[in-house]
């Protein structure tokens, strides 16, 4: 177990340096191989129908190594060497190959057939467990190409999907290396409790921060029920169907790209100095009637550094922790073969590390590794085989980061002298207070360390089989799929001593430190231990069978029977039980004359979570969609090339609520022990109920609603969609406590129901302005929500509380009316409950105007979840020149301003919020309560006066590159050659300051955010 981590950084460096050599070594054997040959300049032209020359058509050459593209005319020239294979490529038309022998087809007139949009070879869509063509899709999905995302520098893929798809909103969490996994949304919130959505990669559930952006080739974004029915259960609130990369027959390409740069801060919380708080701590004792706690001679001492021991004046920030961390990530990819067998393979390296200064370095390292495999058993039989795994490396310090940065937010900068004597190290006598004997610099540096390992492996191995000898156009599959996931955990504990100081005067009359109470005792580094071991798994089969077949030229059908089943397998020792779903579906597909297209989904759902009797039932979804384009009135526009009104409605089911609970049964814990007997020495365990067997429940439902509008204008330059829906959740599990007395074990039912209904969009504009090239992009969503059925008690004096017809995000609280200006205005208001205030303190609104203001006045004061959120991107393109930027943002939604940060009271660590406080010579611009030693009272419930609007725009992600051109590319037998700076969360609009608006917490509680700037090159071969 120690050579995992004595050995990590060697095989790290090993791994990546294997990566370089491996494609230097291809590249270089590429070149060698073509000496064979002597080269040839090959040329056509390109035409359609009546010999319509085709511009803008993409040749793939060279065994997909090089390409070139069709001019105004149609024609392309291009070097080649014999028995290489052209590929003719271009959106709405179908692929062409041809292997060139003796420059058989030099000169030629080649051509190439136009296809309807979106029903070409290049418009298939990965649905779940089905594949369609882009025409035929109904149903609301968002499509996110795998390239979008490498620009964005980050261990945590999840971050770079931010304003990448209508309808998907990404919330980023904290930064600590390796763990900022956000919290990601589909068309807002559906229910009061979880909202969280489900991703599958190729086709299983899995993490999608377990992938490197360069594996990927497609994430679709499920938004309604008839793209996410087939899916199962889990896909309720939406899902990201991510399919990987494979290779394609008589296309080699080998690319490498390295990167490496630095994350910074970027936001932090400010605090006051040790004179500052000092002086301001003397004003809040005033303010509650109290003498002043610093003297003069304190202050001065504080003010002039004269005794640091005595008067310490601690920056932990500045002393323990640096501005920057690294960023480092390689990755290289193969892929190719023949029409028989294909290959894609991908390894990656990525790692971060962490801020501190000091001690240990919190550090993330990650191995990925990915095989994907298509070989044709015989023309009837097609094996795929695919093999990923990862290795995730996390090293800290023995104090956990959360517990560390808690206490930077709450040790005052005069809580302790960090050392009581010059010895340091092991050897040091660490200062403590009475409040905190948790020294920081103790903490960093004496706690010990944590290594922690956590390997993923992942398979699945299919059979499709052509059965067209049975009947043209029928074809069946097979699918298997097994994860596996091993974390562990281990390391040596190790304290300190700290002890509290004490001032004497000595026989001089002078200030001598002596040693005071032991607050925190000391221990040697334990032996390195194990301290977690856990293997979860998976499994994922599927059986599917397959008709496809056109009739003549009007009709068009595909139908797909479907079963499925997941198993995944739950840790630990709670009364939880294995996650279990099946599937079984029928899916039909009907297109005439390829305008009017019908899909219809039947999906058998079953979950054990259920009693017997409740545990299967069926749900439907219908959708229907017009090409309104292809009609006679339109279909020789030349401004509208794809025109398509689409419209779906259906109803799905979950068991999500159940967490894994099996609801339907009794469940008792242990609750310590009672003596009998006469000396009462024979113990029996005692246990106590928690969970009450709740009897006839059924699936949460979910009936959901989408019209929608595909559109592409102007020779594809403009290309539009967009989607109105509405959804209904109804049977929400929930435990109806209102009408059971207080502690009472309740059982659950379906009862509850939520509206959420909103709209959803996408545009892109592209043109060209000779050899600029411009695109521009945005997409959005906006939701909201309403209570429609809730449990809650009501109160007959507090009306105002009830949340029925209410937004499920409602911030529920006290209205305030600013501060009290001075005690008059405080004698003359309604009576508040919440403790002693006077003038400078929160004055409240009397909601239900009985003259007392208390519980019963909360009511309504804003919104938790963002009404609409969005991306806007930009492309400029000039002669290899590309500069790329995305913007992200919220709008509509409040903030609690509850942390330490924010509200300062009682012996909190003071921030620079309370240079705004109200005192007598600043009531009239005051926007901060009086300060107070009092513990949470009046100022501090949750009221009105501590949201702030949310509402934020985000320069994500940036990218600026050079791609060199064909002429210098040839030469260095390269494809594509590309240099490029990245940055990301480069700079924030908020209303919200020193802290940022989508984790308030971080930097507080946490990791704080950070702002990225790698830089690096790609190289494609």
């Amino acid at each position: 177990m120690n050579n995992i981590y004595q050995h990590k950084g060697l095989r790290i460096k090993a791994f990546v340096l294997c990566l370089l050599m491996v494609a230097t070594s291809v590249s270089y054997a590429q070149k060698k191989g073509k000496r064979k040959n002597s080269k040839v300049t090959f040329n056509a032209q390109i035409v359609e129908g009546d010999n319509i020359p085709v511009a803008a058509v993409k040749v793939s050459y060279l065994n997909g190594t090089k390409w070139a593209m069709s001019d105004d005319d149609g024609r392309f020239n291009i070097l080649t060497v014999n028995d290489d294979v052209l590929v003719l490529e271009k959106d709405g038309y179908e692929n062409i190959y041809f292997t060139v022998k003796n420059n058989n087809l030099s000169g030629s007139v080649m051509h190439i057939e136009k296809r309807p949009w979106f029903l070409s070879s290049n418009d298939n869509v990965a649905l779940p467990h089905t594949d369609s063509y882009k025409r035929t899709v109904n149903g609301a999905v968002a499509e996110v190409d795998g390239d979008a995302l490498e620009s964005f520098p980050s261990a945590s893929l999840g971050n770079a999907l931010a304003g990448q798809a209508a309808g998907l909103y990404i919330r980023q969490q904290g930064g600590r290396p390796g763990s900022a996994k956000p919290k990601m949304n589909i068309r807002g919130q559906h229910t009061g409790s979880d909202n969280s959505i489900v991703v599958y990669i190729d086709g299983v559930k899995r993490d999608i921060n377990d992938l490197n952006a360069e594996e990927i080739d497609k994430i679709y974004v499920l938004k309604d029920a008839s793209s996410k029915i087939l899916a199962g259960p889990e896909a309720i609130n939406g899902a990201l169907w991510v399919t990987t990369k494979r290779g394609e027959a008589e296309k080699r390409n080998i690319s490498v790209t390295a990167e490496s740069g630095i994350q910074s801060v970027g936001v932090m919380p400010e605090y006051l100095n040790a004179y500052d708080y000092a002086r301001l701590y003397n004003e809040a004792r005033t303010n509650d009637g109290l003498t002043p706690y610093y003297s003069d001679e304190y202050l001065q001492g504080y003010q002039n550094g004269s005794n640091p021991l005595k008067y310490p004046d601690n920056d932990y920030w500045a002393d323990y922790f640096k501005s920057a961390s690294r960023y480092s990530k390689v990755a290289a990819q193969f892929s190719g073969g023949s029409r028989e067998v294909k290959y894609y393979v991908n390894l990656g390296y990525t790692g971060e590390g962490g801020l501190e200064d000091i001690g240990e370095e919190s550090t993330y390292d990650r191995l990925n590794m990915r095989a994907n495999l298509d070989v044709d058993v015989t023309k009837a039989v097609t094996l795929k085989a695919d093999i990923a795994s990862s290795m995730e490396f996390f090293s800290r310090g023995g104090t956990k980061e959360s517990d560390l940065f808690n206490a930077l937010s709450k040790h005052r900068p005069n809580e302790y002298p960090i050392y009581l004597t010059e010895a340091r190290g092991d050897s040091a006598l660490y200062g403590a207070s009475y409040a905190y004997n948790n020294n920081i610099e103790g903490l960093m540096t004496q706690t010990g360390y944590v290594k922690e390992t956590n390997r993923v492996a992942q398979m699945n191995f299919a059979l499709d089989f052509d059965l067209s000898n049975i009947a043209e156009g029928l074809s069946a599959e097979t699918f298997i799929g097994f994860d596996t996931r091993n974390y562990l955990s281990y390391g040596k504990d190790k304290n300190f001593s700290a002890y509290l100081p004490k001032w004497v005067l000595d026989s001089n009359g002078q200030d001598s430190l002596v040693i005071g109470d032991k607050v925190r005792n000391r221990q040697d580094a334990s032996d390195q231990e194990r301290k977690s071991d856990d293997v979860s798994g998976q499994t994922t089969v599927r059986g599917k069978l397959s008709y496809t077949n056109g009739f003549g030229k009007a009709h068009y059908f595909n139908t797909n029977l479907l079963g499925i089943y997941y198993y995944n397998r739950i840790k630990g020792k709670t009364y939880k039980e294995d996650s279990k779903n099946t599937v079984f579906a029928l899916n039909g597909t009907y297109m005439f004359k390829q305008r009017y297209v019908a899909n219809v989904n039947l999906a058998y759902y079953g979950s054990p979570a259920f009693e017997d009797g409740e545990r299967y039932e069926l749900f439907p979804t219908i959708d229907l969609g017009w090409v309104i384009s292809e009609e006679n009135f339109l279909s020789g526009s030349d401004a509208v090339d794809y025109l398509k009104l689409k419209a779906s409605y259906g109803m799905m089911g979950t068991d999500r609520s159940f967490n894994n609970y099996y609801y339907f049964r009794s469940a008792w814990q242990k609750n310590g022990s009672i003596g009998f007997g006469e000396n009462l020495t024979n113990n029996m365990a005692m246990y106590k109920q928690v969970q009450a067997a709740s009897h006839g429940l059924g699936w949460e439902k979910s009936t959901e609603l989408n019209v929608g509008l595909d559109a592409v204008f102007f020779n594809n330059a403009l290309r539009t969609e967009v989607n109105a829906f509405h959804e209904l959740r109804s049977d929400i599990l929930t435990q109806r406590k209102s009408l059971y007395p207080s502690g009472a074990v309740v059982p659950f039912v379906n009862y509850e129901e939520v509206s959420n209904q909103g709209i959803d969009f996408s545009i892109q504009y592209q043109n060209n302005l000779g050899d600029f090239h411009y695109l521009f992009g945005a997409n959005g969503v906006y939701s909201e929500t309403e209570n429609k059925v809730i449990d809650e008690v009501m109160y007959p004096n507090g009306v105002q509380r009830s949340k029925k017809g209410l937004p499920v995000d409602a911030h529920m609280g006290y209205q305030s009316l600013g501060l009290f200006y001075d005690n008059n205005e405080v004698a003359s208001s309604p009576f508040q409950t919440f403790g002693p205030y006077q003038q400078g303190d929160i004055r409240y609104q009397d909601v239900n105007n009985n003259g007392v203001i208390d519980a019963d006045d909360q009511t309504e004061i804003g919104n938790y979840f963002p009404r609409f959120t969005f991306g806007f991107n930009a492309v400029f393109d000039y002669k290899g020149f590309e500069l790329y930027a995305l913007f992200t943002g919220a709008v509509g939604y409040d903030i609690m301003l509850d942390n330490s940060y924010y509200q300062v009271y009682g012996e909190r660590k003071y921030s620079d919020q309370v240079w705004v406080r109200w005192t007598e010579a600043t009531k009239d611009a005051a926007s901060y309560p009086r300060l107070t030693t009092q513990s949470d009272g009046n100022n501090f419930k949750g009221s009105s006066y501590w949201l702030e609007k949310g509402d934020y725009i985000k320069l994500k992600n940036v990218e600026l590159s050079y791609s060199l051109p064909q002429k210098v590319l040839n030469k260095l037998s390269l494809q594509k050659m590309k240099v490029f700076v990245r940055g990301t969360n480069l700079f924030t609009v908020s209303e919200i300051k020193n802290s940022d608006p989508e984790d308030i917490a971080a930097g507080i509680s946490g990791y704080p955010l950070f702002s990225g700037y790698t830089g690096g090159i790609s190289l494609t071969f």
